[in-house]
C-alpha cells in the first residue's frame, strides 16, 4: 500500500514537472530555443516557397485531458500567434482530439505517442489543412 502511494505522489510529480516543461518550451524560460525554432520554421517556409511548394505546420497536442481542461492550450495559443505573426499557416490538431478519451489514442499505457486511430484523427486535420492550401 505504501508503494502505491509512493508511485502515485512521484506520478504527480513528474506529471507537474513535464507539464511545466512543456509550457515554458515557448515562454521565457526557454525563449532563446523557441526564437530559434521559428528561425527555423522560417527556413523551411523559405525553402518550401523556393521551390512551388506550400508550406504548413501542423501542431499535435500532447495525449493528455483532452476531454477535460487540456494545461498546454497556451502553449497552443502562443504557437499559433506566433506563427501566424511571421505569416506562417498553421493548422491546430487539437481541434480534432478534444474531447477524445486521451488514454484510447496511446500506443500503449506506458508510451502516450499516438497510437494509429489517433494518427487518423491528426492524418484527418492535416488532409483538411493542405486542402484549404489549395
Amino acid at each position: 500500500m505504501l508503494a502505491a502511494l509512493k508511485d502515485r505522489l512521484e506520478g504527480a510529480s513528474v506529471g507537474q514537472a513535464t507539464t511545466t516543461w512543456y509550457r515554458d518550451m515557448v515562454m521565457e524560460p526557454n525563449a532563446e530555443g523557441w526564437a530559434r525554432s521559428l528561425e527555423h520554421i522560417d527556413g523551411m517556409k523559405a525553402r518550401a516557397s523556393s521551390i512551388g511548394a506550400d508550406f504548413e505546420v501542423v501542431i499535435q497536442p500532447l495525449l493528455v485531458d483532452l476531454d477535460g481542461v487540456y494545461p498546454f492550450e497556451g502553449v497552443h495559443e502562443t504557437v499559433l500567434a506566433d506563427l501566424e505573426g511571421r505569416g506562417v499557416s498553421a493548422t491546430d490538431a487539437l481541434d480534432d482530439l478534444r474531447g477524445q478519451n486521451a488514454p484510447s489514442l496511446w500506443v500503449h499505457a506506458c508510451d502516450r505517442h499516438p497510437n494509429r486511430v489517433a494518427q487518423g484523427l491528426i492524418a484527418e486535420s492535416m488532409a483538411r489543412a493542405l486542402e484549404d492550401l489549395r
